[in-house]
């Protein structure tokens, strides 16, 4: 019996040891979060403009699970943007609630684009900011025409341009170098 606990004892300082030895190896990248994730009140700040900018009841559900599939990409930070939509499968008529999530590397400083559209026609497009705030984000864009029947994606090349834009001043992503800076007189 003797020899028994004296094993327990010893793997259980080995184990110990193994957890505190590593806890201070963990991947910045993987420990990062996002703001939001502690400040649950942009999902009512984003249903309350999606209701007056459709006039829908529903838009409170549908912001609901948008929320959700939110926080569950900003729980798995990536060095790129990640684009985020729901409901998918989406079906002309539906109000659908794009975004773009920043790389992790801007979390603490980047807004997420959102963009909402229904039936045939954008409804608004807002930045959700990492303290929680929406504000709108106007967009210069053409105002696409949607499909008559299926799901057109008319928030397309609003996502596409602020997608871009995120990768274009990402300080985590060295600026290109030019074909003319690696010639030598």
């Amino acid at each position: 019996m003797q020899s028994l606990a004296s094993s327990l004892r010893l793997s259980a300082g080995a184990a110990a040891l193994l957890v505190a030895f590593n806890a201070g190896s963990a991947d910045p990248v993987s420990l990062a979060a996002h703001p939001l994730l502690d400040n649950g009140i942009y999902g009512f700040r984003l249903a309350n403009a999606l209701d007056k900018a459709t006039g829908d009841v529903t838009a409170q559900n549908r912001t609901r699970g948008f929320t959700q599939t939110l926080e569950e990409k900003l729980r798995v930070p990536a060095s790129k943007p990640q684009f985020v939509g729901y409901p998918n499968p989406a079906a002309n008529g539906q109000l659908v609630i794009s975004a773009v999530v920043p790389p992790a590397s801007r979390f603490a400083t980047a807004s997420i684009p959102v963009c909402a559209e229904q039936g045939d026609k954008i409804v608004g497009t807002y930045s959700i900011t990492p303290k929680g705030d929406v504000v709108p984000d106007p967009w210069a864009g053409a105002q696409p025409v949607g499909a008559s029947s299926g799901f057109a994606f008319l928030c397309r090349d609003y996502i596409k341009a602020r997608g871009q834009a995120m990768m274009q001043t990402d300080p985590a992503q060295p600026p290109p170098v030019k074909a003319e800076e690696t010639r030598r007189p």
